[in-house]
């Protein structure tokens, strides 16, 4: 929904761990359940209403930077709008998507409720967080590795939603000492030696006490079978401020 913030491929990347065949390897040692991780780390960022930032992306192969507003609010509410290499706007009002390219005389609706799940995902989740990366893991498989690997200093494995029972697929969150999530690792195996795509944050800040989001994201993944990695920066993020209900409202948005 919003190719200015999200890591491409992310969808893909789920569904072929999902669906994946082939027999695991023996799982990686796990150590006590740690069911409660996600809700913690959820319910920070539930403190996150709205927010706005500026946000540049380095588009691989020699493209042109992708350069883009972004206004995001709670309620599946989305305003972006790309300024470079050509403008482009986005809204989302929660009920319907709405999108406007050059060339475009009108702008183009498709129904909210039809989006996959990743695609809602990409709209109800907060920028310049790990959000989104989080929302298709299980919560209740949450188990820690005994000793996380540096410079971490708390990595938990997780089952994907919705997963069969046998789907070797696995996701490994890793925390800093603050218990900030700054990666998230998918995997095509139970013994977590396959990598099939990878996404970390630096640059921390503190946008409300004990929120954090993140400057930069990185991720590295896959398209059409060539390895793809990306670098997004997020500059002035504001959070629970004051934003203009209007630019959610297509009607106005693209006046």
């Amino acid at each position: 929904m919003s190719p200015a913030v999200r890591a491409p491929a992310l969808a893909t990347v789920l569904l072929c761990l999902a669906a994946a065949a082939r027999a695991a390897d023996r799982p990686a040692e796990l150590a006590a359940p740690a069911t409660n991780l996600l809700a913690a780390v959820s319910a920070r960022y539930g403190a996150v209403t709205n927010l706005s930032c500026a946000v540049r992306r380095q588009v691989p192969a020699g493209g042109d930077e992708l350069v883009s507003r972004v206004v995001f609010a709670r309620g599946g509410r989305l305003n972006v709008e790309t300024l470079a290499p050509e403008a482009k706007r986005v809204v989302v009002d929660g009920e319907s998507a709405w999108t406007k390219s050059p060339g475009d005389k009108e702008p183009r609706r498709v129904a909210f409720a039809d989006q996959s799940p990743a695609q809602k995902a990409s709209v109800l989740c907060v920028p310049a967080s790990p959000e989104e990366a989080l929302a298709p893991l299980d919560p209740a498989t949450g188990s820690d590795l005994p000793v996380p690997a540096e410079p971490f200093a708390r990595q938990t494995v997780f089952r994907l939603r919705g997963a069969p029972p046998d789907a070797p697929g696995r996701a490994l969150v890793s925390l800093d000492a603050a218990g900030r999530v700054r990666a998230v690792d998918l995997f095509s195996d139970a013994a977590l030696r396959w990598r099939a795509a990878s996404y970390a944050w630096d640059a921390p800040v503190e946008v409300l006490p004990g929120v954090w989001l993140f400057g930069r994201a990185t991720a590295e993944t896959a398209v059409d079978g060539s390895p793809v990695a990306l670098s997004t920066r997020f500059d002035n993020l504001r959070a629970n401020g004051d934003v203009d209900p209007d630019l959610f409202d297509a009607d106005k948005a693209f006046e």
